[in-house]
């Protein structure tokens, strides 16, 4: 037994020893230790910057994204760091617990702790330096290649892009600028565009971490955008997908919140929300950027963009050239008329990119005169029927169609097929009349929805409106027939519509008349036949103005229309005999337009149901028995040259359901007699008088403004004395809706006070008169006292050929809109109403002579300064 324990104790005294020389030896090390480790600490910083500095370096190129693993070294390196920064902060303090020179502690226990971590970190250390030298002796071990910095294909057909291209790089580059909008119809190089601002990016020198190319679509869909982002971020495996959309973002947002970014959105359709898809939003301080391509105009305004870049179709010359590049020398050269007839062809496609590129590769095999000649009877006469149109061209266009939210909108655009370029108020007439826009609620409530109906399209990039509400609605040639194919179902019907811009007799002949539903003619000279055609619902009887001069209708030719709605005829036709219009029993509409004609038809007359008639710039002798149309709610005669009697007027007074009045009256009395009737007056929204009109009692005129309160426009031409008076006690009510006044030929003096009161005016246009100033000082301190800011919402002022006048407003005033002052021959105006705060900004200020701006005298140096650079003498 003695000797079983003596063994025993042996064995453990042996290793207690061993043990207890171990720790000795860890504490008797610690001295040699400490600075070998702060050396270590020293060469792991070096690695690990060069490794991060490398890793950036690719990532810059755009050629490649960090490992996973290199990412994990370089947190795990960064974290050692900071421990061993820790460790060493009470190196002194162990230190002075060693004694004997370091062979023991005065407390063993701390210092063999301390000297064992300081050890650990050595040997982790080694580990470490030793992983990430050999993650430097190769490229592809610190980095894969990446999805983030993408060079993308672009056509190697490109022209006329240098001067919009170069304007959206200044964009992008502006530090000021955090997102760029790039707008445009359906195939007009927004892609393209964004593809050379990507690529050139890409070679430049630029200092992002991450350029990211992200393509939306019309299906906005959310979580797709964020998965492909999370893609292009290197953001994948099992724990990405798994995640709910809302993580997937914040893991988004966290990885680029720290980074600079560019992010490209192309085709977008509705507002990105930027927070929903984890993107931070670019700021003057993060430097990070979006750009996008959109159709829609409201998606550039609901992304935050201050200056949207609108991509417009291409130049004639630039057009003809890529036409040219497409359809190759060969063919060009095959015969000597093709060149052309391939001018003819590119100007059909009016610009657009897309129609160039797909109509050029068409022709381009085409080298014979015939085939050109025949190219260019389908784009004229339905143009989907040629190749490239119905299976790559409209399908491309017909997305806007489709982002168009509501039925009516949509009619309302596809009607643009039979009226192609039409006035603006004529044109909502006409959808009011087709019932796309309901007006059981009142024609003035109809008409305010049908011009916002007008400014969606605009907005959708499907039409152009110019000048205002008093302007043109027009279509691009493609776009039209984009609408003639939708309104044929896609071409399913296309018998439906007939639009012909010089359609004879014979065509006319020779038509299923049966099947048509839509017909817009124009050249029709001689229309002696009865069409039978029971579907027709509209009918555009348009004449070119330089080819005829006289027109006649056959007397039977409504007789077989008896579901016509719309009936516009526009032109020099001249009816010395009239078609019989009893037929016409379920017509609504009715436009003669720069017609003439002795009297209204007997027949015409007889048609109690219609609601709208235009007669506006049409000569009509007489308006007798108008009060038969009884059931008229809106009646357009501005410009319509008629003997205006005093009778007429009464009659117009005995239309009960009148709700729309445009006129003009050249006839004191008449006038007088307009505004006896209350309800007349407070109706007419468009208001002429013109020519010798002589005011009675003392040449002056009292206008009862509240009878008044509809009126939108207002004409005053070649009249001798004007005196408008204002009823006292309505002054601050006067011209609730008056927003547009023109004054022309005005030849006597005139008190123009009045125009203060109409504190809606955006435009006010004055030519040929002899005023000598508009607004006195007497006036404006009058104004200024009943609380009125004369101009305050005026946009427009146009000023021509005014030898008198001096003064527009003795004092400076506050133009909060005015975007637009045009002084043309107006020697004696030497001050303007302006001060160096009188415009936020935008004005522009055109002149004539040019040398008229150089006598101006400013109200002081800071107000030339900053007007004279916004002058443009011509």
């Amino acid at each position: 037994m003695g000797g079983c324990f003596s063994l025993s104790c042996d064995s453990v005294v042996t290793q207690f020893s061993n043990w207890g020389f171990a720790k000795a030896k860890i504490i008797r090390d610690l001295k040699d230790n400490i600075p070998a480790l702060e050396t270590s600490l020293v060469g792991l910083k070096a690695v690990r910057d060069d490794l991060l500095s490398r890793v950036e370096r690719e990532e810059r190129s755009g050629s490649h994204q960090r490992l996973s693993q290199v990412q994990v070294w370089i947190e795990s390196a960064d974290n050692l760091r900071n421990e061993v920064d820790d460790l060493l902060s009470s190196k002194e303090q162990q230190l002075q617990r060693l004694c004997i020179d370091g062979l023991c502690s005065k407390n063993p226990r701390k210092s063999y702790l301390f000297s064992k971590n300081v050890s650990l970190k050595l040997t982790e250390i080694e580990t470490l330096r030793t992983t990430a030298l050999q993650f430097l002796q190769f490229q592809s071990s610190v980095t894969e290649p990446t999805t983030c910095f993408e060079e993308r294909p672009v056509s190697a057909t490109i022209v006329g892009r240098e001067q919009i291209l170069e304007k959206a790089w200044d964009h992008l580059t502006d530090d000021g600028v955090g997102i760029v909008g790039l707008h445009g119809m359906g195939g007009v190089g927004k892609t393209t565009l964004l593809t050379q601002i990507n690529n050139r990016l890409l070679r430049s020198s630029h200092e992002y971490d991450y350029v990211l190319w992200i393509v939306v679509s019309q299906d906005t869909d959310l979580r797709k955008i964020i998965d492909d982002i999370g893609v292009k971020l290197g953001l994948c495996g099992e724990d990405w997908h798994s995640r709910e959309e809302r993580e997937k973002s914040i893991q988004v947002y966290n990885l680029l919140r720290t980074r600079r970014f560019v992010l490209f959105l192309d085709d977008i359709w509705t507002k990105v929300d930027l927070a929903e898809i984890g993107v931070p939003v670019p700021t003057t301080e993060n430097k990070c950027k979006i750009a996008f391509t959109t159709r829609s105009l409201d998606v550039c305004a609901r992304m935050g963009v201050r200056d949207p870049i609108y991509v417009q179709c291409l130049a004639p010359d630039k057009a003809f050239e890529l036409f040219l590049k497409k359809v190759g020398e060969q063919t060009l050269q095959s015969d000597a008329q093709i060149l052309d007839l391939a001018s003819q062809v590119a100007e059909r496609c009016c610009g657009l990119p897309l129609a160039l590129n797909v109509i050029g590769e068409t022709m381009a095999s085409k080298e014979t005169v015939q085939e050109w000649k025949h190219a260019l009877d389908v784009l004229n006469t339905y143009a989907a029927e040629f190749s490239g149109m119905e299976d790559i061209i409209l399908p491309i266009l017909k997305f806007s169609y489709d982002s168009l939210k509501g039925e009516h909108i949509k009619s309302c655009f596809k009607y643009l097929a039979i009226t192609s370029s039409c006035p603006k108020d004529h044109l909502i007439m006409l959808w009011i009349s087709e019932g796309f826009i309901d007006d059981s609620m009142g024609v003035e409530r109809a008409k305010n929805e049908g011009h916002a109906v007008v400014e969606i399209l605009v907005r959708a990039s499907l039409v152009i409106s110019e000048f205002g509400d008093t302007g043109t609605v027009e279509l691009h040639d493609v776009i039209h027939d984009l609408a003639v194919w939708l309104l044929s179902d896609c071409g399913k019907f296309k018998n439906k519509v007939i639009v012909r811009k010089d359609f004879s007799l014979h065509g006319m002949r020779g038509l299923n008349w049966e099947t048509v539903t839509w017909v817009s003619v124009v050249s029709t000279k001689e229309i002696d036949i009865s069409p039978q055609c029971p579907n027709l619902s509209t009918l555009l009887l348009l004449l070119d103005i330089h080819n005829c001069s006289e027109t006649v209708l056959s007397q039977d030719f409504f007789r077989y229309m008896e579901r016509l709605t719309v009936l516009d005829v526009a032109g020099p036709y001249n009816f010395t005999e009239y078609p019989d219009m009893s037929w016409l029993v379920s017509l609504r509409s009715l436009s003669f337009r720069s017609t003439t004609m002795k009297h209204l038809p007997i027949s015409l007359l007889a048609l109690t149901g219609l609601m709208y008639l235009n007669l506006k710039s049409t000569r009509c002798w007489s308006l007798a028995g108008i009060s038969k149309l009884s059931g008229l709610k809106l009646l357009w005669l501005r410009g319509c040259v008629t003997k205006l009697y005093i009778s007429i007027v009464e009659e117009l007074g005995l239309l009960e359901h009148l709700e729309d009045l445009t006129i003009s009256i050249a006839d004191s009395a008449c006038l007088e007699k307009l505004l006896s009737f209350p309800r007349l007056a407070n109706v007419t929204s468009y208001l002429t008088l013109e020519h010798e009109l002589g005011m009675a009692q003392g040449n002056s005129m009292v206008w009862n403004v509240r009878t008044m309160e509809k009126l939108s426009q207002l004409e005053l031409s070649r009249i001798s004395t004007l005196d408008i008076k204002i009823v006292e006690g309505v002054r601050t009510g006067c011209f609730p809706n008056l927003t547009t006044v023109t004054m022309t030929q005005i030849c006597g003096p005139a008190d123009l006070s009045w125009l203060i009161y109409a504190t809606k005016l955006t435009t006010l246009n004055i030519r040929g008169s002899s005023f000598e100033e508009l607004i006195s000082r007497e006036q404006l301190i009058k104004a200024y006292e009943e609380d009125l800011l004369p101009f305050e919402k005026l946009k427009t002022l146009k000023l021509h050929f005014l030898p008198n006048l001096r003064s527009i407003c003795p004092s400076s005033l506050t133009f909060p809109f005015l975007k637009e002052l045009i002084i043309y021959d107006c020697p004696k105006l030497k001050r303007l109403p302006l001060d160096s705060k009188s415009i936020a900004e935008g004005l522009i200020l055109k002149h004539s002579p040019k040398a008229w701006i150089t006598k101006i005298e400013w109200e002081d140096e800071a107000t030339r300064q900053r007007f004279l650079p916004s002058c443009i003498g011509e």
